[in-house]
């Protein structure tokens, strides 16, 4: 039961991460920036950080002014 167990959650590993692939092919694609290094075994607190830190340039320097507002 247990190895039975295993198997379905590699299975759905598996695929979530062919569709995140394909997703980030997509995204770059259409030059859409993401963010896929940060390493999340620490704390939330620091992730949360290192992901505003990250995304600070696409926030305050858009190029849509109508974004800005």
């Amino acid at each position: 039961m247990l190895e039975k167990e295993r198997e379905t959650v590699r299975t759905q590993r598996e695929a979530d991460e062919g569709f995140l692939d394909e997703f980030k092919g997509a995204l770059k694609e259409k030059g859409v920036p993401y963010i896929d290094d940060i390493k999340t075994d620490t704390s939330a607190d620091f992730v949360f950080v290192k992901l505003c830190d990250r995304l600070k340039e696409n926030f305050q320097m858009r190029n849509d002014l109508v974004e800005r507002v």
